[in-house]
């Protein structure tokens, strides 16, 4: 029976090598999914970096796990070729609650995983999204370069947002980020879908 298990880092790195090399590429975004979930995870994704020090990486991240147990980031120490990208949602406990639908006093590990990143020696940039956040609010700092991120109004992301009171139902839901690349079909040969990112998902 196969091991359904999880690659091991030096798996993944050897992978990415690989799509690198046939991309012509040497950067690595790391997005989608929170990639700190306590120890093992944030051991693994060090472990990776560290096996790749001629590629630079960029890990998103909401930092709720990093805030709430600190100790995690000394993994990250050293790492000189990784930025930490935190996505903060809102800018005050109760926006916290009702944009991302988890407890509003949550909100303060987002702003503690910036300052402890930073403490650390830790390359980090935050994202806000502009309808929800004032980023002279956040307290961390005049010189900190934000990054800003629209809100995409697919159907999900619109009836919950309603719900919470935030978000008018008639708001308009966009189509999804990834979607098929049209492919002139050939008689007689059955055509691959191809999917193209059309930027991120928020």
């Amino acid at each position: 029976m196969k091991d359904l298990g999880f690659f091991t880092p030096n798996e993944v790195s050897e992978k990415l090598k690989s799509m690198g090399k046939s991309h012509d590429c040497d950067k690595y975004r790391i997005s989608g999914c929170e990639p700190f979930l306590g120890e093992a995870s944030t051991q693994h994704l060090a472990s990776i970096i560290k096996s790749m020090p001629s590629s630079n990486f960029i890990i998103e991240s909401n930092g709720l796990k990093l805030g709430y147990n600190p100790a995690l980031i000394g993994h990250l120490v050293g790492l000189k070729n990784a930025q930490i990208r935190i996505a903060v949602k809102a800018d005050n406990p109760e926006t916290f609650e009702r944009v991302t639908g988890a407890i509003g006093s949550y909100q303060h590990y987002q702003l503690r995983a910036v300052k402890e990143l930073r403490a650390k020696g830790i390359s980090v940039s935050v994202a806000y999204m502009e309808e929800f956040v004032n980023p002279a609010l956040l307290g961390l700092g005049s010189n900190e370069d934000f990054d800003t991120e629209g809100l995409r109004y697919y159907q999900g992301t619109k009836a919950r947002l309603s719900d919470r009171g935030i978000l008018n139902r008639t708001a308009k839901a966009i189509k999804p980020v990834f979607r098929p690349q049209q492919v002139k079909p050939k008689e007689g040969v059955e055509q691959p879908v191809f999917w193209i990112d059309k930027g991120d998902i928020t």
